[in-house]
């Protein structure tokens, strides 16, 4: 019985094209996170099962990651510094790290099936929610840090650097 109301109310939300699996965005004062009553916890990857990559578009596409995830424009100065991919057998994170002189600008890609969702702290309010082609962009600050994060598919994305939020915007008009 508990199966058969499962899948009804699935198929029934589907139908009316409402995500009942579908990942919230929720913060505090202080965190900004995903949230998803379903999600058991799995540890993230070991640092040890790292494979570096020159190119974030090579690592993605060796992993089968297709989705629009990441930004093809970097702010002007910025150049590559690494970039890996981390894998256990439930998650794939991909970590893409750029450096203009002492900054550093980072893009972090996390296959986020039954992955409990990342707690980022921020200042005080949320600058922004940017919407581009239907996927919001949650844009914040944290000390001197932009971070903005979304969600695509089982992916939880962010870009966290020391940047303008004209900057921000224009790396996520690019993906």
């Amino acid at each position: 019985v508990v199966l058969i109301l499962t899948v009804g109310t699935t198929i029934t939300a589907k139908a009316l094209n409402f995500d009942i699996w579908r990942k919230f965005a929720s913060w505090t004062k202080d965190v900004f996170h995903f949230t998803n009553n379903n999600s058991p916890s799995i540890t993230e990857p070991d640092q040890t099962d790292a494979i570096e990559y020159r190119q974030l578009y090579d690592a993605l596409a060796e992993f089968g990651i297709s989705e629009k995830v990441a930004p093809s424009w970097l702010p002007e100065g910025y150049t590559h510094k690494d970039i890996m991919v981390m894998e256990s057998p439930k998650v794939i994170s991909v970590h893409a790290i750029y450096q203009n002189n002492d900054m550093e600008l980072i893009i972090r890609i996390r296959q986020s099936i039954g992955v409990e969702p990342e707690q980022i702290e921020k200042n005080d309010d949320l600058l922004e929610v940017y919407v581009v082609d239907g996927v919001e962009y949650f844009i914040f600050s944290n000390t001197e840090t932009l971070h903005a994060t979304w969600i695509v598919g089982e992916f939880e994305c962010q870009i966290i650097g020391i940047i303008t939020i004209d900057e921000m915007k224009a790396m996520i008009d690019s993906i």
